[in-house]
C-alpha cells in the first residue's frame, strides 16, 4: 500500500480518508477497523468516519503519577532503518505497557503511540526529538 504523508496524517488525526485506504492502514497497523468505525447513524456516504489516533483519555492517575499519551507517524529513508530501530528500542523502554510500535521497513513508514508517566516526560521528549530528526516527514500529537 502506498499512502501519501497527508493521508497518513489525516488517518492519525481522525479525519476522513478513502474507505479502501482506511482498511489497508488498519491491516498494516494491526488495528481492528470495527472498533474504530463510528455507529451507522454517524457515518457519512462514501468515506470512513473520523478515527481517533489513540484512545481519547485525559491525563490519568496511575500509581500516583499523572500519565500522558502521544502518537508519532512518519516516513524515513532506508539508510536510517538501523538508527530508527535503536531509537524505537530506547523509546519502548520509557513507555508504559500497551504502547504500539508499527515499523514497515519496505514502505519506510512508522507509527508509534503510547503513554508515559509525568516523571519520564523529559526523557520521552528527548527520545521523540531524536526520532523526529531521523524522519523525512512526521506528525506528532500529544493527548
Amino acid at each position: 500500500m502506498y499512502a501519501s504523508i497527508s493521508t497518513v496524517k489525516r488517518f492519525a488525526s481522525g479525519q476522513n480518508i478513502e474507505k479502501n485506504t482506511f482498511y489497508e492502514a488498519c491491516r498494516i497497523l494491526k488495528l481492528n477497523p470495527d472498533e474504530l468505525i463510528a455507529p451507522p447513524d454517524r457515518q457519512q456516504n462514501s468515506t470512513v468516519p473520523p478515527v481517533p489516533a489513540t484512545p481519547q483519555r485525559s491525563p490519568a492517575q496511575h500509581s500516583g503519577t499523572s500519565t500522558q499519551s502521544f502518537m508519532i507517524t512518519g516516513t524515513f529513508s532506508p539508510n536510517k532503518l538501523a538508527e530508527i530501530k535503536v531509537a524505537l528500542a530506547h523509546l519502548e523502554k520509557l513507555l508504559r505497557e500497551g504502547a504500539t510500535f508499527t515499523l514497515v521497513p519496505d514502505g519506510n513508514c512508522l507509527a508509534v503511540s503510547g503513554t508515559f508517566s509525568e516523571g519520564k516526560k523529559p526523557q520521552v521528549e528527548v527520545a521523540l526529538m531524536h526520532l523526529e530528526k531521523l524522519l523525512l516527514e512526521h506528525s506528532i500529537t500529544y493527548q
